[in-house]
């Protein structure tokens, strides 16, 4: 039982396995013999019907033909003139096995057979009563036979018997079914060239699509399905294009940012070893020189000879020590400047744009609009600080602005900055797709920047018109309420 059903397993996954053309070549192929061994069935079924049919009006005509060529003799009972009209009967006729007529009595008078009667026939056949014939099939060697009794009109004058084949029947049977079956192989063979016609147009489209699809799960997005007509399968090759398509943008569009992002780490790193120096240039240069001068202070006031000297000794190194501190909150400042972590976002930005303005000369204006006296989570607001940042030193860079305005707007569930200046301007589009990317860095950093905590970053800008820097992040509705 079990060896049956994985037998059955294997059959059945080894139809399904076969190709889509195999398939409906095979049902096209199955369903045509199908319909015409059913059709030649009953076709075959109906003309036998009507052949038998036939057959036992011939036979019943021969005997009424025998019992009107016999009616006298069978009155007289004229044994000779009965034998010739049943030899004539019998020879003129092919289909007729046997004739034999009988007395009232039912003795033979005459027979078509060489010898004696068979068994079969020696015995009279009763006719119903007023109806005087009577027909049955007899089995014999040779097959059936219509066996055909007729009385004859005057009374007590006898009967015929007539015994009609179906040799000629079978022939003609023969003959049909063969005509038949050549049609049914026509009709499979019209059937197989219709089928593979057909195949040929469902499957070459499916075909080429596969081919095109194995092409994109090998990542070669180039490659594209004929569209052949506007049917389901032209919709899902149109469908399948136009994903190959986006596929395709998408991943160059990957491989362009996986080099920018590349490249803005290595700026990255080389920014924190700049940083890094310059700390230490710093330190080295002006606190550690301001270090010396306090150093040798210390020694010349441990050597004063009067109170008046130390006094003067003093006071200097307190000179010395407050500008160390102030050059020490400077350095601190730029690394991370306190006040974001002291007073907010807001107050750092407008401390900013304050030096910005005083060092560059260009009229900055600032405007902090909504609640920001509860402070955001560190990374928006360090973040929104540094896009701000980077925005005003790109646009001193590049733009040669003659004004600039910053804008702090916070909502019910996002924080947005504004960052616009009245410069030359520039083609965003052709910035942010260079390929190579090193002259922007910047920009794409700002918007590396914003992606990382869920905000978005947008630049609109016109040559001679300007720029426009707009990000926005969002904060959650409930930040101002938990933290009153």
């Amino acid at each position: 039982m079990k060896l049956a059903t994985e037998t059955k397993a294997r059959l059945l996954r080894a139809a399904l396995g076969v190709g889509v053309r195999t398939k409906i070549m095979g049902i096209a192929l199955g369903l045509t013999l199908l319909l015409g061994l059913g059709v030649s069935l009953l076709l075959q079924r109906a003309f036998v019907g009507v052949l038998r049919e036939g057959l036992e009006e011939v036979g019943i005509d021969v005997a009424e033909n025998a019992v009107s060529d016999g009616a006298e003799p069978l009155l007289t009972r004229n044994a000779f003139a009965l034998q010739r009209v049943a030899e004539s009967l019998y020879r003129s006729h092919r289909d007729v096995r046997y004739v034999v007529f009988r007395d009232s009595a039912g003795h033979v008078l005459a027979h078509t057979f060489a010898g004696t009667l068979p068994p079969d026939l020696q015995k009279s056949r009763d006719l119903p009563a007023g109806r005087p014939l009577r027909v049955e099939v007899l089995d014999s060697d040779e097959g059936p036979i219509h066996d055909i009794t007729l009385g004859a009109p005057e009374a007590g004058a006898g009967s015929v018997q007539v015994g009609v084949t179906e040799n000629w029947l079978r022939q003609r049977v023969r003959k049909m079914t063969c005509q038949l079956v050549a049609a049914t192989l026509a009709m499979s063979l019209l059937g197989i060239g219709a089928a593979y016609v057909l195949t040929a147009v469902l499957t070459n489209p499916i075909r080429e699509l596969t081919e095109v699809a194995r092409a994109a799960s090998e990542e070669t997005f180039d490659r594209r399905a004929q569209v052949v007509a506007e049917d389901e399968i032209g919709e899902l090759s149109r469908a399948f294009n136009f994903m190959c398509e986006r596929l395709g943008r998408s991943r160059e569009e990957i491989r362009r940012k996986e080099r920018m992002r590349l490249q803005l780490l290595q700026k990255v790193i080389t920014a924190q070893e700049d940083e890094r120096k310059r700390v230490a240039r710093e330190l080295h240069d002006h606190t550690g020189q301001q270090l010396t001068t306090l150093a040798v202070e210390l020694k010349a006031l441990g050597n004063a000879a009067t109170l008046t000297e130390a006094k003067e000794r003093a006071q200097h190194l307190r000179g010395v020590v407050a500008q160390t501190l102030s050059a020490v909150r400077g350095l601190a400042f730029e690394l991370r400047p306190s006040i974001l972590d002291d007073l907010g976002l807001a107050a750092a930005i407008e401390r900013h744009v304050e030096d910005y303005q005083r060092e560059l000369g260009v009229p900055v204006d600032f405007e902090a609009v909504g609640p920001w006296s509860n402070p955001l989570p560190a990374e928006i607001e360090t973040t929104l600080y540094r896009i701000c940042q980077e925005a005003l030193t790109n646009a001193a860079r590049h733009a040669e602005p003659t004004h600039l305005s910053v804008l702090l707007t916070r909502r019910r569930d996002s924080a947005v900055a504004i960052v616009e200046d009245e410069g030359k301007g520039f083609d965003v589009d052709a910035a942010l797709s260079d390929h190579e990317g090193e002259r922007h860095l910047g920009l794409f950093g700002m918007r590396e920047r914003a992606g990382l905590v869920g905000g978005k970053l947008t630049i609109e800008s016109r040559l001679g018109r300007g720029t426009t820097v707009f990000v926005e992040i969002p904060c959650g509705a409930s930040t101002s309420e938990e933290k009153t």
